[in-house]
């Protein structure tokens, strides 16, 4: 791509549809992010469609009571947002598709947008939800933007998203040393490999229509363990490994319970976790490190492409950083990720340094 790169460049370059933007905090420049995104596919020809899952776009932060940054669209734009949430935003919507999806705020509508200005987002709440709306927008659309948080990551499931960019910045921490740490190990569980063989993805699948989590023994058989949710399935997990287990797959949450269980040593040596995908790891991060420095293996049914990191080194607690040191010090841990502050238009991809148009 040479030193010149747009967001839209990498969206163009992975031919994705869909993209989730996902703030690993609050107030990392997410919102910020989706608006440059927008902008430059708007600019670029695109009809683009935007959805958040739960509610996004408040005029202020509920936490903070700050201010927060506006989602901004244009004429042509399609926003999936519920009804009572126009009272929030200033563009002009006209509702084109009924979704029969109800929230507090009314039912979720796709809206194209008659009159350029701010909108506030109020979307569905679960994953099924979710998919549907992006299925519309798909129809409709050159590019889906879906706008999400940590606590609504599942936006970034491949069975909802084809991509995804992450947000990180100051608000993490007030060092250097734990923002990279911190945005390090998410983006470690968020890209975790996939499973190649994928006749036993088929056949987990399958499995897991029916159970929690199904378990390929050492005896090449397939076992079911029920629970009626991933909290509660480490009693019966450990009994069965002490049988021989080549393969966990988990239909849910990676919780703490089944990784502390999973640390036998048995299946350490020749064992393997596979889950749907990163955005169902639940763990401690000094967990994971643990699992993961003793040999422990996890792998995933669909993998999550992340195509870039953004980054915010401002905190609305009146804390900043230099933004070339704290994206160098990002750069120096992830190599392989393009990491751009779309603000100050400066980036680092591994060695190469980015000037953002």
């Amino acid at each position: 791509m040479g030193d010149n790169m747009r967001l839209m460049d990498l969206i163009v370059k992975f031919n994705l549809r869909s993209v989730a933007i996902i703030g690993l905090t609050k107030n990392v420049g997410k919102t910020v992010t989706m608006n440059m995104v927008l902008n430059q596919a708007i600019k670029d020809g695109f009809r683009v469609g935007i959805a958040s899952m739960g509610r996004d776009g408040e005029k202020e932060d509920i936490l903070t009571r700050q201010e927060k940054p506006k989602i901004e669209v244009q004429p042509g734009t399609l926003v999936v947002t519920a009804e009572d949430a126009l009272k929030g935003s200033r563009a002009l919507l006209r509702p084109v598709v009924s979704t029969n999806i109800f929230t507090p705020l009314g039912e979720v509508f796709i809206y194209e947008v008659r009159r350029a200005g701010n909108v506030e987002l109020v979307g569905p709440r679960t994953q099924k939800q979710l998919k549907y709306v992006v299925d519309l927008l798909t129809e409709r659309t050159d590019l889906t933007l879906l706008d999400g948080a940590i606590n609504r990551v599942l936006s970034a499931s491949p069975s909802v998203s084809d991509g995804t960019i992450v947000a990180t910045g100051a608000s993490l921490s007030r060092s250097y040393h734990n923002i990279v740490r911190k945005t390090a190990f998410r983006l470690e569980t968020l890209r975790l490999p996939p499973l190649e063989e994928k006749f036993l993805v088929e056949r987990a699948e399958a499995e897991l229509e029916h159970s929690r989590a199904v378990l390929l023994g050492e005896d090449g058989h397939w076992y079911s363990l029920e629970s009626p949710t991933s909290f509660g399935l480490g009693p019966r997990l450990e009994t069965r490994l002490e049988e021989g287990v080549q393969k966990i797959f988990l239909g849910g949450a990676l919780t703490d319970e089944i990784l502390k269980v999973a640390l036998n040593p048995g299946f350490l040596e020749t064992g393997t976790i596979v889950i749907r995908d990163g955005t169902k790891v639940f763990n401690n991060p000094m967990l994971w490190k643990k699992f993961r420095s003793r040999g422990g293996r996890i792998e995933v049914m669909q993998e999550i492409r992340v195509v870039g990191l953004t980054v915010n080194p401002t905190a609305p607690e009146h804390y900043f950083f230099d933004p070339e040191e704290l994206i160098g010090y990002l750069a120096a841990e992830i190599t392989d990720l393009p990491i751009l502050d779309v603000v100050a238009g400066i980036g680092w991809w591994g060695k190469e340094k980015l000037c953002l148009v």
